[in-house]
């Protein structure tokens, strides 16, 4: 049926896909793990620990955890848990080229430095300084349509009004020249 979506079964996740996994507490006071799946659960034999603290059921799917380093980037781990599918919140698709790598990992809040290590977004603020990491795995727009597009910002010189240098009698033009000088004399 039509908008009508059953429990995903494990089939629904690939080796690599990125999954963000609601590991304890309720709806309004819970945390969150993010991880890499292995595998369907059973599959390789390893064993792990569930993370809503039951057994494999045969509705769940193996990760590793990405784990936080002390210079504050993260790494796959190398522990396996078996995931209950109900505990998984959000799923990036990897897909078998990996192309989609830096993508899914950034809808999770997480930019990729290369095919193991993470930078959490909400930690790349302030001083905070991270690696720059592998130019392959740069999160890029495909659409000259997305937000970060200049497309309909730069406006070809024969669709505008020629150049005019500002009026310095008009306020305005007096206090936004004073405050480029004060910026320029700051920095």
């Amino acid at each position: 049926m039509a908008g009508v979506h059953s429990q995903p079964t494990s089939n629904a996740y690939q080796v690599s896909d990125a999954v963000c996994i609601r590991v304890d507490g309720t709806d309004d006071t819970c945390s969150f793990q993010y991880g890499v799946v292995i595998g369907a659960s059973g599959a390789s034999g390893a064993s792990g620990t569930s993370a809503g603290g039951t057994s494999a059921t045969g509705a769940e799917v193996q990760c590793q955890y990405l784990e936080k380093k002390a210079d504050g980037t993260y790494e796959i781990g190398s522990d396996v848990y078996d995931v209950p599918l109900a505990c998984i919140v959000r799923h990036g698709v990897i897909g078998d080229d990996h192309d989609e790598a830096p993508t899914a990992w950034d809808t999770m809040g997480f930019r990729m430095l290369d095919g193991g290590s993470f930078v959490k977004h909400s930690d790349e603020v302030g001083n905070r300084l991270f690696p720059v990491g592998d130019v392959a795995f740069e999160v890029a727009s495909s659409s000259s349509d997305s937000a970060g597009s200049l497309r309909d910002f730069i406006v070809p010189d024969e669709e505008s009004d020629p150049f005019t240098r500002a009026d310095p009698a008009i306020e305005y033009v007096r206090e936004t020249h004073e405050a480029v000088r004060a910026f320029k004399n700051w920095y």
